[in-house]
């Protein structure tokens, strides 16, 4: 039964991080097994990391694309 559990766990863990905390919020307080507190706290970290790394990228798309648009439409103000 446990690793059906952690199987399933798996592919919420790939599926979409915010299975992840849906996961931690409503399962894990009901958890009492050393190794599924310990995967369930490496799936916290590792989501918190991955969600840090996104919103990192994410900011230096935003500015990459403003640059892009102020370069276009500075462009089509010299027409």
């Amino acid at each position: 039964m446990f690793k059906t559990i952690a199987i399933l766990l798996d592919y919420a863990i790939w599926y979409s991080t915010i299975n992840d905390y849906l996961y931690n919020l409503l399962v894990a307080p009901y958890m009492h097994e050393p190794f599924l507190k310990q995967y369930l706290l490496n799936v916290l970290i590792f989501s918190a990391i991955g969600l840090f790394i996104f919103f990192k990228v994410k900011k230096l798309l935003d500015f990459i694309a403003y640059g892009i648009l102020i370069i276009i439409f500075k462009f089509r103000e010299e027409k």
